[in-house]
């Protein structure tokens, strides 16, 4: 009988786990997920840029569809100023089908935000308004507020502007990817429909920005060329004017964190 006794408890003892081997179990999984855990952020981050060039190459089609039924002439930032009728609202038939919904006062709301390709998949669709997307258009170099003429250091700038005015379609940036410039990082996550100078670009692609250029390709660029571009010149310049790069220094990323969007 004890002996049958003693069997069965040698049974049992073997059949349950130890204090020790769960513990090195336990530690086993946390190795693993430390290991895993990063290759699955960087693969969802790829998919997120992947989605975000997308969405620009959507853009890219229907700006080459706008300038075509309109004489290759861009659009202005916005009509009648203070946001009313945005460029977003200008191009979003050719993306959507239908106008863009006129919502109360001046502002433009675009429906479903996550369906549309105004919204890189890093920003969080806080606001709906058309102003808000996440990329924002050249609008000093292309078509300011209401064509309004722009006079700066490198003379006087008419709008609108025609295909045929650049000099290097190629380098002309047309939209990038924007944020909604302010000294609180949280919102990085928003962006602004007007790229009005290197404060505005948002690298949230491994410290790249996603960008369209006047002959319709889509590139993502890093801050060395976006922000080492002098704005009078290319990549944000008037490229009628037969300017070329120039250099141009840059605040480095640690000193002003928080101020300038980088994931």
């Amino acid at each position: 009988m004890k002996r049958q006794f003693a069997s069965l408890y040698s049974e049992k003892s073997r059949s349950n786990f130890t204090l020790i081997e769960l513990l090195v179990v336990i530690a086993i999984i946390a190795i693993l997920a430390a290991i895993l855990l990063p290759a699955l952020n960087s693969a969802r981050n790829r998919g997120h840029a992947a989605t975000c060039i997308n969405n620009m190459k959507q853009i890219a089609f229907a700006f080459s569809t706008y300038l075509n039924d309109f004489e290759d002439t861009f659009p202005a930032l916005d009509y009648d100023g203070a946001n009313v009728f945005p460029w977003v609202a200008a191009i979003y038939p050719y993306v959507a089908g239908e106008a863009l919904p006129f919502a109360t006062g001046v502002n433009y709301h675009i429906p479903n935000p996550q369906s549309q390709p105004f919204l890189c998949p890093r920003v969080s669709p806080k606001e709906k308004s058309a102003t808000l997307v996440s990329y924002g258009y050249n609008s000093r170099s292309l078509g300011g507020s209401k064509y309004a003429t722009v006079s700066d250091w490198i003379g006087e700038s008419k709008y609108p502007v025609k295909v045929g005015q650049l000099s290097s379609p190629s380098a002309q940036l047309v939209i990038a990817e924007t944020w909604e410039f302010s000294g609180q990082s949280g919102r990085r996550d928003v962006g602004h429909y007007n790229l009005s100078g290197q404060s505005k670009f948002a690298f949230r692609h491994n410290r790249l920005a996603n960008v369209i250029f006047a002959d319709y390709h889509v590139s993502a660029e890093d801050s060395e060329y976006l922000y080492g571009s002098d704005s009078r010149y290319l990549p944000l310049n008037f490229s009628q004017q037969s300017k070329g790069l120039t250099a141009r220094s840059h605040t480095d990323w640690g000193i002003a964190y928080g101020y300038y969007p980088f994931d």
